[in-house]
């Protein structure tokens, strides 16, 4: 059978799709199934790879061998490059600090192809593209890929030496084994692993073999009704039930492969068929441009259109100076090439790490006096490079695969001690967790513990998908009954205005959430009061501001952020006023605050700095606050 070039103009359909939904989610908000697309096709690829390669001369070592070559050299010398080009860019100014670490993150698991796994049993990709930090989000599809491919050469050695018709059979024996999977799996499950995806696979791979079954590639006429119910789908303004869409686009993908030919006037086209030669490269290097827009030019949709138009223009040049060189590579170059760029990569993230060791070692969580202001230069930089391993807590045992964030308990107290201990609230309580234990744990015969990521316990904080956090505290707090509560949140949304100013919303759901804990909490519930957030971008300018002469107080107006903190005070002191005695008040304002300059403080002389720029307190941040936590332990003990 002769290249098929109306699939490469339904691969064209199906990236236009998915790059419409990442730029413009809100006009297409169905555009995601564009990836199911990729899916069904990759099986038809799949299956045509192996029954061409499939011999009885050839052994089995030698046809699995053949097959992961050609795949892995189709596919890694260009996802290595653009991880690491992704990686330079990051750090750059064009991504802040706080996109760093958990890009590292997300890049070692990338280049492992484990980007499908999720990172909590409660992170969602649509909040991960909406909140566009981690700029190797859409690596996750290619790690479905490559863990399919892993599976389906094994699977074909068996079915080999059966019929055509046997073989179907077989295919749709785990296609519906994985569709079953797929329905009754969590939807985060559902999206994300490769044992819910492989219908789709066999979806293509059966369509394969009926094509086989022909006797002439022809035009049907019942392609236009496919084709238009298709595109309606994919591009209809409004969301569709992804329960629903999903299995019914898999399904016309695969009747259209079916009934379409190589002349189909339509998906035969040069432009359509170009972007579907295109496609893997624009694939990968949309994603780090929009996550790059998206930080930049948030809202501005011009912006991103020039965007959408960069991404087209690099993968056309991508494609064509790169993508095209390496496939005519003898396999000996290109397993040189691949090597090197995955060492590269390598050394890439690990170059903070390395950065770091190779200077003067300081213990990061102590600032001696006689340090000087290239310490602080350094220790800021380190401690936001390690902020995210700090929110870990070595005594807490986390209940999911979500730490340093969702529920854990505590260990290693004693069951005799006086009290039941909760915290709760955002990363924040991360931040504070190994303080407090070391300060209260001996008090405690329980502490349960939960830091909801971006999440406020008193209200739903903006752009993240924090209701569940409602009810998980609720229930946490009516299973645990505690004698104290600690709220420890950074404020987020309750500094916002109210849309109508003789009605503050606000206020009254932080009120109702607050009534709702305390029914459950038998003495008291000790809360955080709001003070200042910073500018996160700019904690790593504290020290070079000081070396170049700025002031402190020109250092204090750069570096701080002081819209909203008033409002939030307000509503906190009018919800202590209205809790009483069983609501008190944790108030850090008197630690940062310099009442000679009227301003707050969060450096000290030398430039060490009290926060990261990921706005948590820094290890040095925490040692201001822990004579706060010192006296409320005691006053308990």
């Amino acid at each position: 059978m002769s290249k098929r070039q109306d699939l490469q103009g339904i691969r064209g359909i199906a990236i236009i799709s998915v790059l419409l939904f990442h730029f413009y989610p809100k006009y297409f908000p169905n555009g995601y199934l564009g990836v199911d697309q990729f899916f069904v096709l990759s099986g038809f690829l799949m299956c045509m790879l192996l029954t061409k390669s499939s011999s009885k001369e050839t052994s089995n070592t030698k046809f699995i061998a053949n097959f992961y070559w050609r795949r892995l050299k189709r596919i890694l010398p260009l996802y290595f490059l653009i991880i690491l080009i992704s990686l330079f860019f990051l750090h750059t100014k064009l991504f802040p600090e706080t996109a760093v670490e958990l890009n590292i993150s997300s890049a070692w698991r990338a280049l492992f192809f484990v980007s499908n796994e999720p990172k909590s049993a409660e992170q969602d990709y649509f909040e991960m593209l909406s909140l566009a930090v981690d700029v190797f989000t859409h690596t996750w599809s290619l790690s479905v890929e490559v863990q399919f491919y892993l599976i389906i050469p094994i699977l074909f050695i068996f079915a080999k030496n059966f019929s055509t018709k046997h073989q179907m059979f077989y295919l749709l024996f785990f296609g519906i084994n994985s569709f079953i999977f797929y329905t009754m799996s969590t939807p985060t499950i559902a999206f994300n692993s490769v044992f819910s995806r492989i219908w789709q696979f066999m979806c293509g791979m059966i369509v394969y073999l009926l094509i086989m079954q022909k006797q002439k590639e022809e035009f049907s006429p019942i392609f236009w009704t496919t084709f238009i119910w298709m595109l309606a789908i994919q591009f209809w303004p409004t969301e569709l039930p992804a329960g629903f869409v999903r299995p019914l686009l898999t399904f016309q993908t695969g009747i259209l492969i079916l009934i379409s030919c190589t002349e189909n006037p339509i998906l035969s086209n040069p432009i359509l068929t170009y972007i579907g030669d295109v496609s893997y490269s624009l694939y990968l290097i949309h994603w780090p441009i929009y996550a790059c827009a998206k930080l930049s030019i948030s809202g501005n949709s011009y912006g991103l259109f020039i965007c959408l138009l960069i991404s087209f223009v690099l993968a056309m040049i991508v494609y064509e100076s790169y993508e095209r060189w390496y496939l005519d590579l003898e396999s000996e170059k290109v397993a040189i090439l691949i090597g090197i760029l995955f060492l590269s990569n390598v050394v890439f993230v690990n170059k903070d790490a390395i950065l770091i060791g190779g200077q003067r070692n300081l213990d990061s969580s102590i600032v001696w006096k006689n340090m000087t202001i290239d310490d602080a230069e350094k220790l800021n930089k380190e401690w936001t490079y390690k902020d995210t391993s700090n929110l870990l807590s070595i005594t807490c045992k986390y209940e999911s695969k979500s730490k340093p964030f969702g529920w854990c308990e505590h260990a290693g107290l004693k069951s005799d001690a006086k009290f039941k201990f909760m915290i709760f609230g955002n990363s924040w309580t991360a931040n504070h967790a190994t303080m407090f234990y070391s300060e209260c744990g001996h008090l405690a015969s329980r502490i349960v513990q939960n830091g909801a990521y971006g999440c406020e316990p008193l209200y739903l904080s903006k752009g993240l998908n924090c209701a569940p956090n409602f009810k998980k505290i609720e229930e946490n707090l009516e299973k645990l009954r505690p004698d104290y509560a600690f709220h420890i949140a950074r404020f987020m949304s309750i500094g916002d205005e109210n849309e109508k100013e003789k009605e503050d919303k606000i206020y009254e759901t932080m009120k109702k959430q607050l009534d709702i804990y305390l029914k459950y909490i038998k003495y008291k519930l000790y809360i955080l009061d709001a003070i200042p957030r910073i500018k996160h971008d700019y904690v790593a300018q504290i020290v070079p501001l000081l070396k170049n002469g700025t002031s402190v107080d020109d250092v204090n107006k750069i570096l701080i952020e002081y819209r909203y903190w008033e409002l939030a005070r307000s509503r906190m002191q009018r919800l202590f006023k209205e809790c009483g005695e069983k609501c008190v008040r944790i108030d850090y304002f008197d630690d940062f605050y310099d009442k000679k300059r009227k301003d707050f403080r969060y450096f000290d002389e030398k430039g060490f700095s009290y926060f990261t720029a990921i706005n948590h307190l820094s290890p040095y941040g925490i040692e201001k606050i822990r004579p706060h936590w010192r006296e409320i332990c005691k006053k308990l003990g």
